[in-house]
């Protein structure tokens, strides 16, 4: 039997979910928007800086048929495949997005719906803004640092994905670090 000053495992639950949820939707809604950057850099740069394959990557005969299915228009192969991946990269993340989106908005439908299981809170202020600056810092420093090394040696092919994730990773950061001090200073 749990005592009052300490919540049993089974509280901890629907305490969970509600704080962890909402990060979830958020990161999903991330990717999508970093879709957006890459959308912005592969018109910028091209779309080799996106999605292009780095150096010895040869593709079969069968292979390129499929590339060029999809992208007619292309000049060679290497073309056609690159193309291809950057709509993958364009339309996953979108897709992904849209899913955070939704998430979003079907857990704060809900929470509004059920206040009372809303009201319940064992978790302390300050957790939820702990983990997601925790994981969007972490996923900007290393998206980031993985960008500037390939850059670094002059590998500029395929890493524009890198600097937008790292860059959307950034901006989300600030914000839960931003909020994470707001609950800091409540709470203290």
């Amino acid at each position: 039997m749990a005592s009052r000053n300490r919540p049993s495992l089974l509280s901890l639950i629907p305490n969970l979910i509600n704080a962890l949820v909402p990060i979830g939707g958020v990161i999903f809604l991330a990717i999508g928007f970093s879709g957006l950057l890459v959308v912005g850099f592969g018109s910028i740069f091209s779309k080799d800086f996106i999605s292009g394959d780095g150096a010895g990557v040869v593709y079969t005969s069968e292979r390129c048929a499929d590339y060029f299915r999809f992208h007619p228009e292309a000049k060679d192969c290497y073309s056609a495949a690159t193309a291809h991946h950057y709509d993958e990269v364009v339309d996953i993340r979108g897709g992904i997005g849209a899913v955070g989106s939704m998430v979003l908005i079907a857990y704060y439908g809900l929470r509004r719906r059920f206040k009372w299981a809303s009201d319940t809170r064992v978790i302390p202020r300050g957790f939820s803004s702990t983990v997601a600056a925790s994981l969007f810092g972490a996923a900007a420093f290393l998206l980031l640092g993985i960008f500037a090394m390939q850059a670094g040696f002059g590998n500029t092919t395929g890493v524009g994905v890198l600097l937008a994730s790292g860059l959307v990773s950034v901006v989300a950061f600030l914000a839960y670090a931003t909020q994470l001090s707001r609950d800091l200073l409540r709470a203290g």
